[in-house]
């Protein structure tokens, strides 16, 4: 577990449950040291997004995911006003807490190649290519990612992030995105695609459990988590210290871990299956991942939630697809016929032929990104707190494709974020920074979160040495 202030139940077979933060148990002189500290979660889909921008043209189609309002403070009756746009039709709700940030451009990239951006979303940094000669599907990361950055600096004792993924392993499981270890080694990253293993990573002792014993835990012997530490949730109501709300959030909580074990027993077969499950054997044997995602997608939410609810982790990525998402939505229903790379492209990738409302099904599988971070928030946003505050305030969470729109952009790359992370972010906000590099984004999400530049002060200069010394923060994002 990530942080050792945390209160953490311990129960039978080396069982973990943490536990949100209750006012009760708060030391009065150190209420600071008890809360969760500010997180990052990053959300990654691929192939850009649906927008006015397409084939270097500003205006070859209609605009559908940028609102059309105005600059500056946003409202949810504001945003309903642009009723075309993907983040007002999904994230609507989310006004007060939501900042948009329209312009953002990566570094370097020849817009020939998705790994490009793929490799540049999360790092800020330049590419690699190999004898130095651009090439857009050879290519690799200069810098460590902030997701890994985040976890290797403020919590070194777990010193990688949660690294999820969905329908990311068409190549082989490889990520291109690369951390730092503790030794300062650089390492390639693969993202989880194991649900299992991910559950174990938040519940059980990573010093004496398996993933076979979460196994067993959830479908042999068929226990909860919760009820493995019965006995210390029994005796933790009834501690006169618990406010009413907090037993409400205590409750909410374990209401929330066997939501998530629901979920995974729709999944998981009814006993052991070997090295693999049966579900996992199932899930890898759609390549395209197309008819699991929703479902795979939507346990993964609940997992990062409560993983963050847990302080099982600081820092957390979920990433669907590969660089060159080639998975095929069944589960969006205008736009099952077509994998979602020819679809981004607005024609088939085995004959070339035009593909009819490739548009609108671009913008169908927009919003289906949209609603899977959306759940995320929603399960955040059900930690509500004394003083009015949720653990979505407490961290930020961060949605992003690494390209514009289907053809390769470079620039209007779609980033928004929702959570204050604490206070230290503005928010209701939609901003345009034209022509600023993605990292000084980053720079502003890392020093939100407590990270540290080299001279000491809040991080403005991450991967400055491989984006060619690009530094700062966006200050219009900084709360005053």
């Amino acid at each position: 577990m990530a942080f050792n202030r945390r209160k953490f139940l311990l129960g039978v077979g080396g069982a973990l449950v943490g536990l949100p933060f209750l006012e009760g148990l708060a030391a009065k002189t150190a209420r600071a040291d008890d809360a969760l500290p500010p997180y990052a979660l990053f959300y990654r889909r691929g192939n850009g997004v649906q927008q006015a921008l397409f084939d270097r043209k500003p205006n070859a189609e209609p605009e559908r995911w940028w609102p059309q309002i105005p600059y500056g403070s946003i409202t949810a009756s504001k945003l309903a006003a642009s009723t075309n746009s993907a983040i007002a039709l999904e994230l609507a709700s989310y006004a007060s807490k939501l900042a948009i940030v329209r312009g953002l451009r990566h570094p370097v990239g020849t817009q020939s190649g998705h790994r490009e951006g793929f490799i540049q979303g999360l790092t800020g940094a330049g590419v690699k290519y190999p004898n130095d000669k651009p090439d857009a599907y050879n290519c690799d990361p200069l810098g460590e990612s902030l997701d890994n950055r985040i976890a290797r600096e403020l919590t070194p004792a777990s010193s990688m992030s949660m690294y999820m993924a969905v329908g990311a392993h068409a190549l082989g499981g490889v990520s291109f995105l690369t951390a730092q270890d503790a030794q300062g080694k650089q390492v390639t990253r693969a993202g989880d695609e194991n649900l299992l293993a991910l559950y174990s990573r938040i519940f059980l002792s990573a010093e004496r459990e398996t993933e076979e014993a979460a196994l067993r835990l959830l479908v042999e012997r068929r226990k909860s988590v919760n009820d493995l530490v019965r006995d210390q949730l029994v005796a933790l109501r009834k501690d006169p210290r618990l406010s009413k709300s907090d037993v409400e959030r205590l409750n909410g909580h374990t209401d929330a871990i066997r939501d998530v074990e629901q979920s995974l027993s729709c999944v998981l077969p009814a006993t052991l299956q070997g090295d693999l499950s049966t579900y996992q054997k199932s899930y890898d044997a759609d390549w395209s991942k197309g008819s699991v995602v929703a479902k795979f997608g939507t346990v993964m939410s609940q997992l990062a939630a409560l993983a963050l609810a847990c302080g099982a982790t600081r820092s957390l990525l979920i990433n669907v697809g590969e660089p060159q998402d080639v998975i095929t939505y069944h589960d969006v229903a205008d736009a099952s016929s077509y994998d979602f790379h020819s679809i981004s492209h607005r024609q088939s990738d085995d004959d070339r032929n035009a593909i009819s409302n490739a548009q609108l099904m671009h913008h169908s599988i927009d919003r289906f990104h949209l609603q899977l971070f959306r759940s995320i928030l929603d399960r955040l946003s059900a930690y509500r707190y004394a003083d009015g505050t949720t653990l979505l305030d407490q961290g930020v969470c961060l949605h992003y494709s690494d390209i514009g729109s289907g053809q390769h952009e470079i620039t209007q790359l779609p980033y928004l974020y929702v959570g204050s992370a604490g206070g230290a972010l503005r928010t209701g906000l939609y901003q345009d920074e034209s022509g600023q590099a993605v990292v000084k984004l980053l720079n502003t999400i890392g020093a939100a979160v407590g990270c540290k530049s080299s001279t000491g002060g809040p991080l403005d200069d991450f991967n400055a040495s491989n984006n060619g010394d690009i530094r700062g923060r966006l200050t219009s994002l900084v709360a005053d």
